[in-house]
């Protein structure tokens, strides 16, 4: 059996060991009879070793684990080589010897050697432990996950370099306000983060330094520890209503809400609602969703809500028509609605078929629907210029009926078709069907 080194080998840059009668003799304290650092590549993403020593110098590659005390200060008190019987041997070859790290706990220092049938003095490599005291956190007000180490808790680390996957998935790169994670907030995720592997090199470029009278490599970690980080499941969102009669939106308490027009080219930006449920008023001459959510709360580290949605009709007109002096006008542009509104009500119709005539007693006008839908009537003083407001409840001419509307001499009508929350039908703005003007005969 060949003896390479004894179990009590213990490496010394001053002291001289004799190999087995077998091995080639050597002194332990010679660097060039050691397999250069040139040679050996760290691959920590896959946890492999490469020895790349030329077939000329050493026909077999040995790779074994050292033996490290510790001296009362932590410190490494003595380095000593595996036994005879513990060491791994690999026929070597042009492309090179890859040897497998993985089974190494990355939860503590490994110190490791490589040696050849020829170069019989060992290298030795320190891989050091990972950070152990990890703990990760993700705020959902800002989206982003912080990683730190608290060795030192009254001054904990932030760690970077980071990479996650989910259960399942490849490690993908976390940069923190670039990495979006939003997608996994809607079902709630449990992703892992850890620090990423530094890439392949050399142990010649890593740092060297005498350590209990041995030259020791110091690479860098495995990848670091992994820990496990709940995304929170977003809330469901609030639910906003529209009430179609009076126009406007009910949005719920402390939301923020966007309306978004089907001719729009993006998104509409989201503004802060209440910290009550309040009317919203807006424009519905234009088709549109309107969306709701909860905010984000910096505070308690919570995302924003799921979005509540409502796509609404555009709202609709009533066109006015009526015979003004010799000329039939149409509502439809300021100064038509100006003339037939100070035209005679009674020659004024509205939409398909809806008519105006005057009662018997002169008290009141006759409107009469003979369309599918129902309208509303207000009437107004003389003086009034503009129309009333949505939210103005007028006198109801249901579908197929005739309502006496009670009306002065010189007072004025406006109409509107009512709302249907049913169909999601909009009242529609109030027109001026015209002036309360009593025939005299």
């Amino acid at each position: 059996m060949r003896k390479i080194l004894t179990g009590a080998f213990v490496l010394a840059m001053a002291a001289t060991v004799q190999i087995g009668a077998s091995a080639v003799g050597a002194s332990a304290a010679t660097t060039t009879n050691s397999i250069a650092d040139t040679a050996v590549t760290i691959d920590y993403q896959n946890q492999t070793l490469t020895v790349k020593d030329a077939l000329t110098n050493d026909l077999e590659i040995g790779f074994g684990i050292a033996t490290v005390k510790l001296a009362k200060d932590k410190s490494v008190a003595s380095i000593t080589s595996p036994k005879d019987t513990a060491w791994e041997w690999y026929d070597n070859a042009s492309t090179g010897v890859v040897i497998d790290l993985s089974t190494l706990s990355n939860t503590k220092d490994n110190y490791i050697q490589i040696i050849g049938d020829k170069k019989t003095e060992p290298l030795t490599i320190k891989i050091p432990a990972v950070k152990t005291a990890v703990m990760g956190s993700y705020d959902g007000a800002t989206g982003q996950v912080t990683v730190v180490d608290n060795t030192d808790k009254n001054n904990p680390e932030t760690i970077t370099g980071l990479e996650y996957r989910t259960q399942y998935s490849g490690w993908a790169t976390y940069t923190a306000g670039t990495t979006d994670l939003s997608k996994y907030a809607y079902r709630g995720a449990a992703l892992t983060f850890r620090q990423a592997a530094s890439a392949s090199e050399l142990i010649s470029k890593t740092t060297k330094a005498t350590i209990a009278d041995t030259t020791v490599y110091t690479t860098k970690t495995f990848p670091g520890k992994e820990v496990k980080v709940s995304i929170a499941k977003l809330a469901n969102g609030p639910k906003v209503t529209a009430d179609y009669v009076n126009g406007v939106f009910k949005l719920p308490a402390n939301c923020q809400y966007r309306i978004t027009k089907t001719t729009d080219k993006a998104l509409g930006a989201w503004t802060d609602g209440s910290a009550k449920a309040s009317t919203l008023e807006t424009d519905i001459t234009a088709a549109g969703t309107i969306e709701v959510r909860t905010a984000a709360d910096s505070v308690k580290k919570k995302a924003a809500s799921k979005v509540g949605k409502l796509t609404y009709a555009a709202q609709g007109a009533v066109t006015v028509a009526g015979k003004v002096g010799t000329a039939n006008v149409t509502s439809g542009t300021a100064a038509n609605n100006t003339k037939l509104l100070s035209n005679d009500v009674s020659l004024n119709k509205a939409d398909t078929d809806v008519t105006c005539a005057y009662d018997a007693k002169k008290t009141g006008v006759m409107v009469t629907n003979n369309t599918s839908a129902a309208y509303q009537i207000v009437v107004m003083s003389a003086d009034v210029t503009t129309a009333p407001e949505a939210k103005v409840k007028g006198i109801a001419v249901a579908a197929g009926k005739t309502v006496t509307v009670k009306a002065a001499e010189g007072q004025q009508l406006y109409i509107r078709k009512a709302g249907d929350a049913k169909t999601g039908v909009w009242s529609t703005a109030y027109i001026g069907l015209g002036t309360v003007k009593f025939p005299t005969e």
